[in-house]
């Protein structure tokens, strides 16, 4: 097509061509008016500049719009010699239904073997920021906007961000932020939103379509893949792992939280999530994707009692019930886990971290094992100088693992006392602390660091007068963040008092912009009565991953389908509010991200201040930030 678009890229494909070293060329073609196109000539044309060509070693390309390939197809018909040469064609046609609504173009297409790529939706891969974006978007327009619009968001965050801080309106200043916050930002369309030295999109991300024979014979546009371009790993071609269902009807997730007891902060904020998330999803299959599938969820109280979780992951299963949200907890999830993978079913555990739950199964998990916490406590504490350690845990699969990964990780001296995971007197516990802490030869190179959930808020308001005021105390997730901490007086005072210092996965280590993961915060805040962090990002990722693992499998595939559609091509198509979920070998997160918080006044009211982040992820290896307030002893 003759204007701007079809001559740059005509003129970009020359030249591309003549700099292959493969003896691959790129001739020139044959342009048209969009403005009065006569199909019938522009076919005569075409057949007259490929009379000369070879079908088995050239490719034919069509730069121009979905009634262009429509009319094209249509005027040369099935029987023409250019339906026997292999075509290509751009997104202004690819995955366009109008191509193929005509019977003879459409046969030409599948003659044809008509492919290229486009900016589109795919049920069947989990990007959450960009289907998010479209199930809004879908809602406030009443139907499906374009791909092509993702970019909008992008704009509008890395402008607004610039507005809200910047003082000053020079033109040069704003080109510099606006770049700048791009080139931090992660972008509505999953990965990077970085701009190059023109100002132009540096990744991409387009899906790739090819007519082929559909499930009815008939002529359609079936995915082959990706084309991804990352600012890290640069461009690859994916091929499609699988292809979205045609069936349709109602799945039910099974969702095992603890909605009672004492870690029910967790299960209610996570509840939320998911309930929020399951809303999203259902946007968007109805709204943009049309996949005829709708989701629901059906939510079990383990009452923070691993035995409970175990009857009711059974009780799920025995209605039919294979993929699970949970169960929370390492301890609940682990005494579960003989029955999901002895009895064909999945889970997907946003918010555990055991390391003996990292082994092959079928649990995906979303946080990174606690070896990955172990090392990041050990290189905080280190650098602010402390070289003995008395660790006091909860002596259940996550206490006692995270306290092993820390002793074996650690260089100094480590005393390790146990308590029972069920009780709630720590008077034992706190005596055998008391009396390690006071054989200490220096009091400020030592640290008590507690391991639990959320029992430890009576361990601390239960801790007697003493040597272990005089200490500096660490924390790991069952603490960091905790509403329930706030809102007891007598752990403030204490935690207060020692600098109580708490490890959480967490995405302040990962500086930058993430408009979505905003989006779904301003929703949920006021749904969890406070401050979400990972437990709740996690649990709504975790949704929208299993939605995509259903979009292929359908509405009840065995456990194999569902854990195919979790993990192929993670690495690349598995973007959540969060960034790519990584997995390692196990199904586990493998990427390392961990905050520090101590409790703080610094904005106005008591709440949870971050002073240190680390992370471990590629270019970025075994990375210790403290933030220069906090830095040394405290």
């Amino acid at each position: 097509m003759e204007g701007l678009y079809g001559t740059d890229m005509m003129a970009a494909l020359v030249d591309w061509g003549s700099g292959m070293e493969t003896g691959f060329s790129v001739l020139q073609g044959v342009s048209f008016d969009i403005a009065a196109v006569d199909y019938a000539a522009l076919a005569a044309a075409v057949e007259d500049a490929a009379a000369s060509l070879s079908a088995e070693d050239t490719a034919l390309l069509l730069v121009g719009r979905e009634e262009d390939a429509a009319g094209l197809f249509a005027a040369a018909g099935p029987e023409s010699p250019l339906a026997g040469f292999k075509w290509y064609a751009t997104d202004g046609v690819v995955q366009q239904a109008s191509v193929l609504a005509d019977a003879d173009a459409a046969t030409f297409a599948l003659s044809a073997g008509l492919e290229g790529f486009a900016s589109t939706w795919s049920p069947s891969m989990s990007v959450v920021p960009q289907q998010l974006a479209a199930a809004l978007m879908a809602a406030e327009l009443g139907q499906a906007p374009s791909p092509t619009v993702l970019g909008a968001w992008d704009a509008a965050a890395a402008v607004a961000e610039v507005l809200v801080g910047t003082l000053g309106d020079e033109t040069s200043w704003l080109h510099l932020m606006v770049t700048s916050n791009l080139n931090h930002m992660e972008s509505v369309r999953g990965g990077s939103a970085a701009v190059d030295e023109n100002g132009d999109a540096s990744t991409a991300t387009y899906s790739r379509f090819r007519v082929g024979e559909g499930p009815a014979g008939a002529p359609a546009w079936l995915p082959e893949g990706l084309y991804v371009r990352t600012a890290t790993w640069g461009p690859a071609l994916v091929g499609e792992s699988a292809r979205a269902t045609e069936e349709q009807g109602v799945v039910t997730l099974g969702a095992v939280l603890p909605i009672t007891g004492v870690n029910a902060g967790y299960g209610t904020g996570a509840l939320s999530a998911i309930y929020l998330a399951v809303e999203h999803v259902n946007l968007y299959n109805t709204l943009v994707a049309d996949t005829g599938l709708t989701f629901a969820v059906d939510v079990r109280d383990s009452r923070s009692d691993p035995a409970v979780a175990l009857a009711q992951v059974q009780a799920l299963h025995d209605l039919g019930v294979n993929l699970v949200l949970g169960p929370l907890t390492s301890s609940e999830l682990a005494a579960a886990a003989d029955y999901i993978n002895d009895n064909g079913m999945v889970a997907i555990g946003p918010l555990s971290t055991a390391v003996a739950l990292a082994q092959p199964d079928h649990i995906l998990r979303l946080t990174a094992n606690d070896t990955h916490q172990a090392h990041a406590l050990n290189r905080l504490i280190t650098e602010q100088g402390r070289d003995t350690v008395v660790m006091l845990h909860g002596d259940d699969i996550y206490g006692a693992g995270l306290a092993e990964a820390f002793a074996a990780d650690f260089t100094g001296t480590v005393t390790d006392i146990a308590y029972p995971a069920d009780t709630t007197d720590y008077a034992d516990a706190l005596a055998a602390a008391e009396a390690a802490v006071a054989q200490a030869a220096d009091r400020t190179r030592t640290a008590v660091l507690v391991v639990g959930h959320g029992e430890l808020v009576g361990l601390l308001e239960s801790v007697p007068a003493g040597p272990l005021h005089e200490v500096a105390w660490y924390g790991t997730d069952g603490l960091a963040l905790s509403r329930e901490l706030l809102a007891s007086p007598g752990a403030v005072a204490f935690a207060r008092e020692t600098n109580l210092t708490c490890s959480i996965y967490d995405l302040e280590a990962r500086p930058g912009l993430m408009p979505m993961l905003n989006v779904v915060r301003t929703y949920l805040e006021p749904l969890v009565g406070g401050e979400v962090g990972w437990n709740e990002f996690s649990a709504y990722d975790a949704v929208w991953m299993a939605a995509a693992a259903h979009a292929v499998g359908g509405v009840t595939p065995d456990a194999d389908t569902l854990w195919e559609g979790l993990t192929s091509d993670n690495s690349v198509d598995n973007v959540g509010l969060t960034g790519f979920h990584i997995l390692d070998e196990n199904g586990d997160q493998s990427d390392s991200y961990y905050a520090f918080y101590v409790l703080s006044e610094a904005t106005g009211s008591l709440g949870w201040w971050s002073i240190a982040w680390y992370r471990d992820i590629y270019g970025a290896r075994d990375e210790l930030h403290i933030y220069p307030v906090y830095k040394g002893n405290q």
